[in-house]
């Protein structure tokens, strides 16, 4: 920064401001120690209330204005130092010695004082000490997340202290990188379709296949495109559709045969009657019950049978080999 040199009376004023500017801060300091001191009272009679609520607002009201003026001094001493002090900030015209005699910060003339006052014009003073505050507010804010970051608190805090957490990040990072190198270098199902040439081919074909495919329905080529265009197979297939609704319905409704059979608990009763009796039939063959029991358990039972059929077919067999041994012809004359 360009250092201007301070003629004396500039020199003077510099030391009113800075006098002005420790006398300030000292009262701030007061007024916010008293402030914490009257929040910290309790008492409970009515008038000492009162009296403490007005000593509230006092202090309250006593800050604000001393912090505004104490922004105005700030800013006159770095008017001083830049070159400028004594310029008005809107107008650009030297500031009458009488007024900054009686007040060092003023940033205006009187004529543009009033204009400021009556709000014809932005009290530029003002403005900036509200972004000075809000700058502050930021700030301090930023401040408490730092601190809140470097107790290892929050996602952020726990990622950059945790050594646990740190270490899984890492690995999860080192993973990551790894798989993207194994599809650069052609590795997986991923791989080989970004960097083989033959299996973009494939891909490629599969498409031209499918759009393909695509043109064939709309052009209502093949079952499925004569069933999207063809408005008599459409018919037809809304017709099958109706019908079987409509059988469905009169089986519901109970008519026909299959009608009948869903609805007449008669018919019902004979057909479980029914089921019932052969599952008894089917529990008594198994159990090798009755003849046909006997027949399918009892081994010496289905042994004779068989032997009897295969002595039945050797019977037959030689029968019609040599029939004269078993058929013998008598004829008697009368």
């Amino acid at each position: 920064m360009t250092q201007f040199s301070k003629t004396p009376q500039q020199r003077r004023f510099e030391e009113r401001l800075r006098h002005q500017q420790q006398h300030l801060e000292h009262s701030m300091r007061s007024a916010a120690k008293e402030g914490r001191q009257a929040m910290a009272e309790d008492t409970l009679d009515v008038a000492d209330q009162a009296v403490l609520s007005y000593q509230k607002e006092l202090i309250f009201s006593q800050g604000t204005e001393g912090h505004t003026q104490l922004s105005q001094v700030r800013l006159a001493l770095e008017r001083l130092r830049e070159g400028t002090f004594g310029e008005c900030l809107h107008c650009g015209q030297e500031i009458g010695e009488k007024r900054l005699e009686a007040l060092p910060w003023s940033a205006y003339c009187i004529a543009c004082q009033e204009k400021v006052e009556t709000g014809q014009i932005e009290d530029v003073v003002r403005a900036s000490q509200g972004t000075l505050q809000n700058m502050d507010g930021l700030l301090k804010r930023v401040d408490r997340i730092m601190s809140f970051i470097e107790s290892g608190k929050g996602s952020i805090g726990k990622v950059i202290y945790d050594p646990s957490l740190y270490k899984q990040l890492n690995a999860t990072v080192t993973e990551f990188k790894g798989l993207v190198d194994d599809i650069q270098s052609g590795k997986g199902s991923i791989g080989p379709l970004i960097t083989s040439d033959e299996a973009y081919k494939k891909v490629m074909a599969a498409i031209d296949k499918i759009n393909v495919m695509v043109d064939d329905l709309q052009q209502g080529k093949g079952t499925a495109g004569k069933l999207l265009k063809d408005p008599e197979l459409f018919d037809n297939a809304n017709k099958a559709i109706a019908n079987v609704r409509q059988l469905t319905d009169d089986i519901n409704a109970g008519k026909g045969a299959l009608g009948t059979m869903t609805r007449d608990q008669e018919f019902a009763a004979r057909l479980k009657t029914l089921m019932n009796n052969l599952s008894e039939l089917s529990e008594r063959l198994e159990k090798g019950e009755g003849t046909a029991g006997m027949l399918f358990k009892d081994p010496a039972l289905y042994n004779n049978s068989n032997q009897m059929l295969v002595e039945t077919r050797e019977l037959l067999k030689s029968i019609r080999e040599n029939p004269k041994k078993y058929l013998t012809f008598h004829v008697k004359v009368f």
